[in-house]
C-alpha cells in the first residue's frame, strides 16, 4: 500500500487501497451525512403543532391581559389626576394666588383655572380622560357637594374630597386632604 495525501480533518496520512483512499472516503461520507442532517428543515406537521400551541397560549393569556390593561388604565388616570391636583396646589402656593380645579363628570374631564397648561404654555389647562384611545370614566366628584376644589395662596383646598375614576370594572379613588392639600390615590 502506498500513502495518500493527508486529509485536513485527519491527523495522519491515509493508506491507499487500489485507486482510492479508503479512510478518506469513509471520513468524507461521514461529513456529507452530517451536513445533510444539519440542513434538514421543519416539516409541515412541526410547524402546525407549533402554531397550535402558540394559539392556545394566546387564547389563554388574552383575557388576563385585557383585565390587566383596564386595571392599569384606571390606575394611570388616577395617578395623573392626583399629580395634576398636587401641581395645582403647589402652583397656588408659589404664586400666592388661588387656583381652581373644576371637574365635569358628564364630559369625563377636568380643567385648572389660574395656571397655564404644562404641556402647552400660554393656553388653558384642560384634561380629557377619554383622550388618547383610553376609556376612563369620571364616576363621581365630591368636595362638600361641589365638583370644584379651590386651592388658596397657601396651597390648601377649601374642602377635602374624593374623586372616583373607573375603566371597565376597575376603579381608583383619589382623596384630597383638607389639612395638607395633598392628593393621594387609594
Amino acid at each position: 500500500m502506498t500513502r495518500c495525501q493527508s486529509h485536513p480533518a485527519l491527523a495522519r496520512p491515509l493508506q491507499l487501497d487500489g485507486h482510492r483512499c479508503v479512510g478518506m472516503l469513509q471520513k468524507h461520507r461521514f461529513y456529507l451525512n452530517a451536513r445533510s442532517d444539519a440542513r434538514r428543515g421543519f416539516t409541515l406537521v412541526d410547524l402546525t403543532i407549533t402554531v397550535l400551541i402558540m394559539g392556545l397560549v394566546a387564547a389563554t393569556a388574552s383575557p388576563k391581559f385585557a383585565a390587566l390593561l383596564t386595571s392599569y388604565t384606571a390606575e394611570a388616570a388616577a395617578r395623573r389626576a392626583a399629580a395634576d391636583l398636587n401641581y395645582a396646589a403647589s402652583a397656588a402656593a408659589q404664586t400666592s394666588q388661588s387656583v381652581t380645579v373644576t371637574f365635569d363628570v358628564s364630559g369625563d374631564s377636568y380643567s385648572v383655572a389660574g395656571v397655564d397648561s404644562p404641556d402647552h404654555p400660554g393656553s388653558a389647562w384642560a384634561v380629557s380622560l377619554t383622550n388618547g384611545g383610553t376609556s376612563v370614566d369620571l364616576v363621581s366628584v365630591d368636595f362638600a357637594a361641589s365638583q370644584t376644589v379651590t386651592f388658596n395662596a397657601y396651597g390648601r383646598p377649601n374642602n377635602s374630597g374624593s374623586i372616583i375614576l373607573s375603566s371597565g370594572s376597575d376603579s381608583s379613588t383619589i382623596v384630597v386632604d383638607a389639612a395638607t392639600g395633598r392628593a393621594t390615590v387609594q
